[in-house]
């Protein structure tokens, strides 16, 4: 009889390790996959800020050319601004196969990928 409650004394300890264990696991892929998904974020919101600024500073060169090439600065902030609005169409268009795609593609990959093989990736 006492054999038998030792053995359940001991699977009851056993699951609640096992459990405590599963939990901490899951803490851990939980904190890998969150730090991956900010460095996603992180990197194309750099890229963004970066290509905007980038644009910016090219849009007021153009802009500062055209002076002389068109005869003043309103005609070169008409090009820009139409170029933007273009620039912007075509986005709007194309978000799925440009914007939505490749951010389901990279956060599917970190949430359904083991951890042991976004490890080798990344080497």
């Amino acid at each position: 009889m006492e054999s038998s409650e030792n053995k359940e004394s001991s699977l009851f300890e056993e699951t609640r390790i096992y459990l405590n264990e599963q939990i901490a696991l899951l803490k851990l892929e939980t904190v890998e996959k969150l730090t991956l998904i900010v460095q996603a974020v992180l990197l194309i919101l750099l890229t963004v800020i970066l290509i905007g600024g980038a644009l910016f500073y090219l849009s007021l060169g153009f802009i500062w050319w055209s002076k002389d090439a068109f005869g003043g600065f309103l005609p070169g902030i008409f090009i820009v601004c139409g170029s933007y609005l273009i620039l912007l169409l075509l986005f709007f268009i194309f978000r799925k196969r440009w914007i939505i795609n490749p951010l389901v593609k990279v956060f599917s990959k970190i949430f359904f990928t083991p951890n042991n093989q976004i490890s080798e990736d990344e080497e």
